[in-house]
């Protein structure tokens, strides 16, 4: 939902974030009340903090300096949380290659001008790049690709 949102309107809801880290804080507490053990790929809640914070130390400043925007800097701290540190920058790498295609395609058909332009139009207006949608195909597909992988040969 999150990548549908912002490849489609360049948004992501807060309400989206919010439920994520619910969803993911109930399945950590239920992993540590003993209700199933979790597996070795995702995070205990040691490595889900530690990937949260850092999502939101490493990034924060990249938003205040204007070269992110907020809601991909939250995503980020989510991804973190969800994913811990050893998720997250393969998922920073997926989405930033991802981007990097995007950007290329834009040069080659020649809309590149018009994204600037887009830029240059002030704070309310919905630019760049849907990066956050890349973040989070790229964490989905990360997901997968571990817990695959501890499956197989778990």
């Amino acid at each position: 939902m999150v990548a549908a949102s912002d490849f489609r309107t360049r948004r992501i809801r807060n309400k989206l974030l919010f439920i994520a880290l619910v969803v993911h804080s109930t399945w950590l507490l239920a992993a540590l009340g003993g209700l199933f053990s979790v597996a070795a790929p995702f995070p205990s809640w040691r490595e889900a903090a530690t990937g949260f914070v850092v999502g939101l130390v490493v990034f924060y400043p990249l938003w205040r300096w204007n070269a992110m925007g907020a809601a991909d800097v939250k995503l980020i701290a989510t991804l973190g949380f969800i994913l811990g540190v050893r998720g997250l920058l393969p998922t920073l790498l997926l989405a930033s290659l991802a981007a990097g295609v995007h950007v290329v395609l834009l040069v080659w058909q020649g809309r590149w001008r018009q994204m600037r332009q887009q830029w240059q139009q002030g704070p309310g207006a919905r630019r760049g790049l849907p990066y956050g949608g890349y973040l989070a195909l790229a964490g989905v597909g990360w997901a997968l690709w571990t817990g695959w992988q501890a499956y197989e040969y778990g």
